[in-house]
């Protein structure tokens, strides 16, 4: 910090007041560019002298504070470098989501639809495999959005670039995967079973069918499979929307770089 030369710049009187200052100010321990101060929110300083003053590097901003203004400068300028270097990132073809492994998805969707019909610990065991997949789901998007940033951005930001993409990864699993299909087929689940406990909502239904589907076997296993029969429903409507959703909203809000197509 020693090799920049002092500087004043003149800063209006209702900013200066704001923070305590005279109508102009000289900071001899910690000299900051217009640029820098420009972060602050001051309009366009005036150096009272022509001196050439370099914006200050990430290093020479953790020096320790002397000064709670210096603080202050300090601050705006590392928000500023979290922002500057930060690629987007092309939207991930995630290997998961591909094949066989695909199905994997769909494990705790299967657990809800028949969790009256499985056993207690096939359910558990289902609903842990979807969550060792939506972990590998994450951790893959993690990577994928820090490979894809510049060898010279700080790792430290590349951290914190793959950290917002699997926040916004475990967001939308947690809607598209937990919360709205076991809220959705739970309700098919009940809503058929209370429908085959009322016969007289049958009575348009041919009578064969009617008796198969009120018979203990029917009572069983019609539910079941009405709940099975939402996941193509879900993974063809809500996903989209859910993915959608939280690029548009969740993205922004959490700090996630954008989005680009490609891969």
């Amino acid at each position: 910090m020693s090799s920049l030369q002092p500087v004043a710049f003149q800063v209006p009187p209702y900013q200066a007041n704001a923070l305590g200052m005279g109508s102009s100010f000289s900071n001899n321990s910690a000299l900051f560019s217009p640029y820098a101060l420009s972060l602050q929110g001051f309009s366009n300083p005036q150096p009272l002298m022509s001196v050439p003053v370099p914006a200050p590097t990430l290093a020479q901003t953790n020096a320790p504070a002397a000064l709670p203004f210096e603080q202050t400068m300090r601050t705006a300028v590392q928000k500023t470098a979290k922002i500057v270097g930060i690629n987007a990132i092309p939207e991930f073809h995630n290997p998961l989501e591909k094949g066989v492994l695909r199905i994997l998805g769909f494990c705790n969707e299967f657990a809800e639809a028949a969790k009256h019909v499985i056993p207690a610990p096939l359910f558990k065991m289902l609903y842990g495999v979807e969550a060792v997949y939506t972990a590998a789901d994450t951790w893959n998007t993690r990577k994928h959005a820090m490979n894809h940033q510049d060898a010279s951005l700080p790792y430290e930001l590349k951290k914190s670039v793959g950290g917002a993409e699997a926040l916004t990864t475990l967001i939308k699993q947690g809607l598209a995967t937990f919360i709205i299909p076991t809220f959705v087929i739970n309700k098919v689940h009940d809503f058929v079973h209370h429908l085959l406990s009322q016969p007289k909502l049958l009575k348009n239904v041919p009578t064969s069918m009617a008796k198969s589907l009120t018979s203990a076997a029917g009572k069983k296993y019609a539910p079941m499979m009405a709940g099975l029969a939402t996941i193509p429903l879900l993974t063809t409507f809500a996903d989209p929307a859910v993915f959608k959703l939280c690029d548009t909203f969740v993205r922004p809000f959490v700090g996630a770089a954008p989005l680009v197509s490609g891969d």
